[in-house]
């Protein structure tokens, strides 16, 4: 019975240790170098596509603002803000008419997932850094299965189109750049 009271003591030990290793491995982490990513959509309810029913536009736009914010905002520098308006969204595929509700039919035809953006890129002081507006389409979007293989979930097309434009218009090697 002693033995069993070690073993547990320590086992407790352990966890508390990792616990706060890794509580102090994440301050550390963002103390250098966690930007802020805001996102908004601008007037949703008259994208092109970007689901077939509200909840479905809702449920896509909230999945990717957490996918945008949380990929991004550790490769700004600390304290610069990306501010994005998403103006328009086409999702990748077409709805299958008559389909299961969101049963999306992808053919890499004139399919593909495009985006209308606004955004500027600030220092925590406020100085716009660069800022632009602008369309992008992934007209390769199909041909795109090892990124896919390596990045399963909802919207993977929709996801890969911002983050290349973020990696291009933004991010430099992990950090944002001035234009």
């Amino acid at each position: 019975m002693n033995k069993l009271r070690t073993l547990w003591q320590n086992l407790i030990a352990l966890a508390v240790a990792t616990l706060a290793s890794s509580a102090a491995l994440v301050m550390a982490t963002h103390a250098h170098g966690a930007g802020a990513v805001k996102v908004q959509f601008i007037e949703s309810e008259k994208f092109a596509d970007a689901g077939e029913t509200a909840y479905d536009r809702e449920r896509h736009l909230r999945s990717l603002r957490e996918h945008m914010v949380a990929t991004w905002s550790s490769r700004l520098p600390d304290g610069q803000t990306l501010e994005l308006e998403v103006l328009e969204l086409d999702l990748a595929g077409i709805v299958w008419p008559g389909s299961a509700r969101d049963m999306r039919i992808v053919s890499g035809r004139a399919d593909a997932p495009s985006a209308t953006l606004r955004w500027s890129l600030k220092t925590g002081d406020g100085r716009v850094l660069q800022s632009g507006t602008g369309r992008i389409v992934d007209l390769a979007y199909f041909d795109t299965a090892a990124w896919l293989h390596r990045n399963p979930g909802d919207l993977p097309y929709e996801k890969r189109l911002l983050d290349r434009w973020f990696s291009s218009q933004i991010a430099t090697t992990g950090t944002a750049a001035p234009r």
